[in-house]
C-alpha cells in the first residue's frame, strides 16, 4: 500500500493528495479480494467486467 494508507476492516484505504490522474493500475491476483467498481450507484467486481485476475488491469478515463 502507498504511503498515509490505513489498514481498516481488512482491506486498506487510501486517498491520494492529487484528485485527478490520467490512469490508475491495480494489481489483481487470484489469492486477495476482488475490486469492485461502482457506477451511478451499481457496483460489479472487476471479474463480472473482464474476467479471472490476469495481471494488472489499468483504469483511464474515456476521451470523446
Amino acid at each position: 500500500p502507498p504511503a498515509g494508507a490505513i489498514l481498516q476492516d481488512g482491506a486498506w484505504r487510501y486517498r491520494p493528495e492529487i484528485r485527478w490522474h490520467r490512469e490508475i493500475r491495480l494489481a489483481r491476483s487470484e489469492f486477495g479480494t476482488d475490486y469492485r467498481l461502482c457506477v451511478d450507484g451499481r457496483c460489479r467486481t472487476f471479474a463480472e467486467l473482464i474476467g479471472p485476475p490476469a495481471g494488472a488491469v489499468t483504469l483511464a478515463p474515456c476521451l470523446r
